[in-house]
């Protein structure tokens, strides 16, 4: 995805809605959302490699950006059992990796450790369809979709120290840079990029909904010049992780002339509205 078009997502946001009024039956929601989110399950690897007199041990841990997840929602549930959401969403991803290894011989101790941590910021516009459906007076909705991504900024931090127990043999390595700025970056990381959404979300009351979703998408590369000499040369290519996993809490509002609605319906029924569930659906 090379441009992310905004007016496409409204044109067809609108349309569905205005479809699904001319039918009669259908309810529009909307409000602000708030969460948070990671960017990946954290990993840790340990592995030692014996070659002859050597032995090299190698240790590493590659942890998650918690990030904040803040924006907005609306919602249309139309046709019985469809619901239709776009949003606005402002979050960060990254990670925080680090390491170490450590190479014996029988004369000398190689000690080598590194750092690395991205972060980027970006707002996204998470377009989806789901099927929705009711437990009691709980409703469900299980949703598929596409999320373009603006990435507004970036940092990325190296830092890499090789010491050996003969000094004065000590090497040292620290990159700080922005991956999306080409002034910085020889290849910069793509500012706009997609993922594909998967989720469930569940209504509860008569405004709350939670959101469970998972967000997956192709790796973004991108590179900045290496020293001359680099004391790493194979640290060529760096990445971003495009997957992020998140938990998210709405609280929707309906206009007044369909809340007008509903509390009638409320009365005569004697349930709680669902959010994003109309009473056309729940009878």
């Amino acid at each position: 995805m090379n441009k992310i078009n905004v007016k496409t997502y409204t044109v067809l946001f609108l349309l569905i809605f205005l479809s699904s009024k001319g039918s009669g039956q259908y309810a529009f929601y909307f409000g602000p959302e708030i969460g948070f989110s990671i960017s990946r399950l954290p990993h840790s690897e340990s592995n030692t490699y014996p070659s002859g007199f050597s032995t090299l041990s190698v240790a590493s841990t590659e942890n998650p950006l918690l990030s904040p997840v803040v924006g907005l929602s609306g919602q249309i549930v139309t046709w019985k059992h469809a619901q239709i959401t776009l949003g606005l969403i402002y979050q960060m991803t990254g990670t925080r990796n680090s390491g170490h290894s450590e190479s014996t011989s029988p004369t000398e101790t190689y000690n080598t450790r590194w750092t690395e941590n991205q972060t980027f910021h970006r707002f996204s516009l998470p377009l989806t369809a789901g099927y929705v459906f009711w437990i009691k007076k709980a409703g469900y909705s299980i949703f598929a979709g596409f999320r373009p991504n603006m990435i507004i900024s970036g940092k990325y931090y190296y830092d890499w120290k090789k010491e050996s127990n003969l000094a004065p043999y000590n090497e040292t390595l620290l990159i700080k840079f922005n991956p999306v700025d080409p002034d910085e970056a020889v290849i910069p990381a793509k500012m706009a990029t997609g993922q594909l959404l998967f989720g469930l979300s569940g209504s509860f009351n008569k405004h709350l909904k939670i959101t469970l979703s998972a967000n997956l998408g192709a790796r973004n590369y991108f590179k900045q010049d290496s020293p001359d000499p680099d004391p790493v040369p194979y640290r060529q290519y760096e990445f971003m992780e495009n997957d992020d996993f998140g938990i998210t809490l709405t609280y929707l509002f309906n206009p007044k002339a369909k809340q007008e609605e509903n509390e009638i319906n409320e009365r005569k029924y004697g349930r709680p509205v669902i959010a994003g569930v109309p009473y056309f659906i729940q009878r």
